[in-house]
This record gives C-alpha cells, structure tokens and sequence, in this order.
C-alpha cells in the first residue's frame, strides 16, 4: 500500500503504481510480504521498501540516504542488485566503503563535513596500484592502527613474504584510501 500510495502521488496512474509496485517487490524478494500491514515488517524490510519504492519510482535523480544499514547479508546484495538496476542519476550516502566501491562510479569521501578525496573510484585506487594492504596484530608493526589491527601497505611483489610470515594479506579497497587520508605513499 505505501508503495502505490506513493507513486500515484508521483503521477502514476492506479494500474501503472500496481504494477510497478509488484515488479519492485519481486525484484527485492519482497512478493511474498506484499499484503502485510507495513507495521508488521522488520527494520530490514521497511527498509527494503524504502529501496522498492525508489526503484518503481524510476526518478530521474534518486536519493538513498544508508539503505542497507542494519540489513543482513544476502538481503544487502539484493539491494545493491536493485541499485544497480536504478535508471538516472544515484545520490548515495553511506558508511560502507565496499558498498560505495560496488555501487558508485564516483565517490566523495567525507569526515567530519570536510571532503577528503573524490572522484571516480577506480582513480583514486590507482593510488595503491600495485600495492596491498597487510594486517596485523603485532604492536607496531604496522603503519596505521585500526582498533587492535596494525595495517602497512606493501609493493604486490613483496605480499608473499609477509603471507608466509603468517600475516593477514589483502587487496585494497576504499577503505584504505579513508584510511591514509591523503597521505602520499612513498614508490
């Protein structure tokens, strides 16, 4: 019902919002819910809605303020496959790096209201090209500290070395980039 409230309110006929809305639904796994009292769904499922009605919407420009917080795994990349199907223009906020390195095709990295790096995502990688990321629990043995993690970023070449030391040795992500923040690494 939200939905097709919704999008008649959007201009769509009561036909049109009908089968807009059921498409939005089967795309997500949500069919089965479509006649449950909204008030009865999961925090994740309203938020599923949420994403539904922006996709039967098929606006122009679509804003997704963190649509897959709280949600479970396999309910996350039924989002991200719906987001990517989204016509038009996409503004996406988010905390998870690897959400905004699957979806977006440009990012703008943001601390505290201050703009730490953007541009497209492949861009700003290529910062790290030819690097990986190496994690681990040993104090100072790193040059950043995440939580209980220290974390050194090391040529591709020398990544065997450190797996048969027993570290932890990984591709970069964006996650990496807010991590340095700016800082240029040395060739």
């Amino acid at each position: 019902e939200h939905m097709k409230l919704y999008l008649i309110a959007r201009g769509f006929s009561v036909l049109q919002a009908n089968e807009e809305s059921l498409k939005a639904l089967r795309e997500l796994e949500m069919y089965d819910a479509r006649n449950r009292p909204s008030d009865t769904l999961s925090g994740g499922m309203k938020r599923k809605v949420f994403v539904a009605m922006a996709l039967a919407a098929n606006a122009e420009i679509t804003f997704l303020d963190e649509p897959t917080t709280g949600l479970d795994p396999v309910s996350r990349f039924e989002v991200w496959a719906a987001i990517k199907n989204l016509s038009g223009n996409i503004v996406l906020t988010t905390h998870y790096m690897e959400e905004a390195q699957e979806l977006a095709e440009e990012v703008v990295l943001v601390e505290s209201g201050k703009i730490l790096e953007k541009g497209p995502v492949k861009e700003l990688l290529r910062r790290f090209e030819g690097r990986v990321r190496v994690e681990s629990i040993v104090p100072g043995s790193g040059e950043y500290q995440i939580g209980r993690t220290y974390v050194k970023y090391v040529k591709e070449e020398d990544a065997e070395d450190f797996v048969r030391k027993g570290y932890n040795v990984r591709r970069i992500t964006l996650d990496d980039l807010f991590i340095v923040r700016g800082v240029t690494l040395e060739p």
